[in-house]
């Protein structure tokens, strides 16, 4: 099973650094699964394989949403115009409205936050830029979606990281 996480950003370097990071928390993710050691938070991605895009424009934002179908969507908002936030938060709406089902992982100053609170469904400080606390808070957001829903409880999440970390199995 594949799910796509979108991320949208003005700054190209800040865009493929957040790719790099999805991309190594997910080859760690395989080589802890290769070598039978439970990898933290692994039961939650057992059939899920994400995919990251990285897209500049906010133009044909619907167009863009029906054509990728995104599980996940990050919107870097650092060098993008307050109408253009404008013009991604009514798509968003439009989409919401037509029943797609995405989560919206926003980043950004409070005075960003003000004007997507009713789209985003998690926030991150872009001061300091951290791509890797990004990926997390993207990699929950997936989870949450039910892309990765796999009937495993937290217990017996905690419980397989628990006996990995252990090395009982």
């Amino acid at each position: 099973m594949s799910a796509k996480i979108v991320i949208f950003s003005a700054d190209a370097i800040r865009g493929n650094m957040i790719q790099k990071a999805l991309q190594r928390l997910l080859s760690q993710r395989n080589d802890t699964r290769q070598s039978g050691v439970a990898a933290p938070g692994s039961a939650y991605f057992a059939d899920v394989v994400p995919e990251a895009v990285v897209l500049k424009s906010l133009f044909n934002i619907v167009e863009t949403f029906k054509r990728e179908m995104p599980a996940v969507v990050v919107l870097d908002t650092k060098g993008y115009f307050h109408g253009e936030l404008q013009q991604f938060s009514d798509g968003c709406a439009r989409m919401f409205k037509e029943a797609a089902p995405f989560k919206v992982l926003a980043i950004g100053n409070k005075e960003q936050k003000d004007s997507l609170t009713t789209i985003a469904s998690d926030w991150c400080d872009d001061s300091p830029f951290d791509p890797v606390l990004i990926v997390q808070r993207a990699t929950l957001l997936l989870s949450a979606s039910g892309q990765s829903d796999t009937g495993v409880s937290d217990t017996d999440v905690l419980r397989d990281d628990l006996i990995g970390f252990l090395k009982i199995k």
